[in-house]
């Protein structure tokens, strides 16, 4: 584990990024602005649900240790939860931007889904509902998780709206880590969010959806993929990752002027309870060279998002539960936190880069989230110092 602590002294060094990103608005400070930031940042990392948890956690000494504190606790809740308030939400986000550097130079940010298809960068956006808060979240999903880009917006109906301020973003802040192919479901099948990624930012976009009625171009491909489904048959196979076997049936169309790549795929799965066995569903593609197994492995893809991201945050951190109406405080405690999952990703994606250094990090345990929290913890951060 000795390459893994250099370069979370060295590659990350927390202390720095935390200094050079956050002010501290005060005069006389007890507690040091790094060690509060980092007991956030650390809450996905160890597994806690509630600031009163971290309050706990940071009482004992290999946590003090670990952030090199002498006092009888690290920080308690409620201070967590003032320096949350007066913390700016851009600092929160310059903070997050400062990593996909790092993360570009292992090549954690670009991924091949198919053999034959491209390594690209994809990004996924979705909305979701936390904390009593709406936000919508683009996440970098490769080899890691990152979900760098969050927007709130105030209620359920006005999530394109954030969207949209989310794709305005990207140029100046992920510049060369910016996503080469969009992933998203039906609610973003709209001229305006196709508009800003083909010829805004240059990228590809592809769009999921289980029905085809509420789109014309849809309902066109529909009628000449039922109709000619010999003609229009491009693939077919056995999944073994998700045990089903599936054909996927192609159309090409037009939605207000952008030439698309329409599949259609219908999936069995043959150990699922009666009725749920057969699944279909649509991709819309504005690549029209990318290959349907391709579209299809990037459809599912986009459950990274829900799976590993917005999941595992109300697995490890509570994010579901309401834990204050301040939509500034609540920005930055998620803006934070989700910076620890990405950096816990990028971990793990390092060790087991190293089949001898996986089997001897995991020691025979099996590779659960919560199983890797705490041998991280053992063997990793209880040996070092990190601030």
């Amino acid at each position: 584990m000795k390459n893994i602590i250099r370069l979370l002294k060295t590659k990350v060094d927390l202390s720095r990024r935390i200094g050079s990103c956050f002010t501290d608005i005060r005069h006389k400070p007890q507690i040091p602005l790094t060690h509060i930031i980092t007991s956030i940042f650390l809450m996905p990392i160890v597994g806690l649900r509630s600031f009163l948890a971290l309050d706990n956690k940071s009482r004992q000494s290999p946590f003090k240790k670990l952030l090199g504190s002498k006092r009888k606790m690290v920080c308690s809740d409620s201070t967590i939860e003032r320096v949350l308030r007066w913390i700016k939400n851009s600092e929160s986000q310059k903070w997050a931007l400062g990593f996909p550097d790092l993360f570009e130079e292992h090549d954690a940010l670009k991924i091949k889904l198919t053999q034959k298809g491209k390594s690209r960068r994809f990004g996924i956006i979705d909305g979701s509902f936390m904390g009593g808060h709406w936000v919508s979240v683009l996440s970098l999903a490769a080899k890691i998780n990152f979900p760098i880009l969050i927007e709130s917006y105030p209620k359920i109906g006005k999530e394109l709206d954030a969207s949209h301020k989310i794709l305005d973003q990207i140029p100046q802040t992920l510049q060369k880590s910016s996503p080469e192919l969009f992933l998203m479901d039906s609610l973003y099948f709209n001229q305006g969010i196709f508009d800003k990624i083909v010829n805004g930012l240059g990228a590809h976009f592809i769009v999921k959806s289980r029905d085809a009625d509420f789109r014309e171009v849809l309902k066109d491909a529909e009628l000449v993929l039922e109709h000619y489904s010999d003609e229009s048959l491009e693939s077919k196979g056995f999944d073994e990752s998700r045990m089903c076997s599936y054909r996927i049936y192609s159309d090409e169309g037009e939605y207000k002027g952008f030439p698309l790549k329409i599949i259609r795929v219908d999936e069995h799965y043959n150990k699922r309870a009666k009725g749920k066995r057969d699944v279909s569903f649509y991709a819309v593609c504005s690549d029209l060279d990318m290959e349907a197994d391709e579209i299809r492995e990037a459809a599912h893809w986009r459950w990274q998002i829900e799976n590993n991201v917005f999941k595992r945050l109300n697995e490890h951190c509570g994010s579901k539960l309401v834990r204050t109406s301040n939509l500034k405080s609540f920005i930055n405690w998620l803006q934070i936190i989700c910076m620890g999952l990405s950096l816990f990703d990028f971990l793990m994606f390092i060790i087991e880069g190293s089949k001898e250094q996986w089997k001897k990090f995991c020691d025979g345990s099996k590779a659960t989230w919560k199983n890797l929290q705490s041998i991280f913890w053992e063997k990793v951060l209880t040996h070092m110092v990190l601030i």
